[in-house]
């Protein structure tokens, strides 16, 4: 879910180089930084979650009884066979 990007990533202590970013990381001069996510926020991403997991469950079945594929926007379902 791209709500969730942006809550966590990794601070690297170096130049912005590649070799400098490298040696940095060999060094161990990395610190993981994240915002838990509030309570509203998590249960509005795990709603999203088991919402799409569900709807994309239902689509394969109506397609399976159809033998058609069905489109559903944010989900693409391709026909086996």
């Amino acid at each position: 879910v791209s709500r969730q990007f942006g809550t966590t990533y990794s601070l690297i202590e170096a130049e912005p180089t590649v070799d400098s970013v490298l040696t940095a990381i060999r060094k161990g001069l990395v610190e993981v930084v994240t915002t838990p996510l509030t309570l509203p926020q998590w249960a509005g991403i795990a709603v999203e979650l088991v919402g799409h997991t569900a709807l994309g469950r239902v689509a394969g079945l109506i397609g399976s009884l159809s033998g058609l594929p069905r489109r559903i926007p944010g989900l693409v379902r391709e026909r086996e066979g």
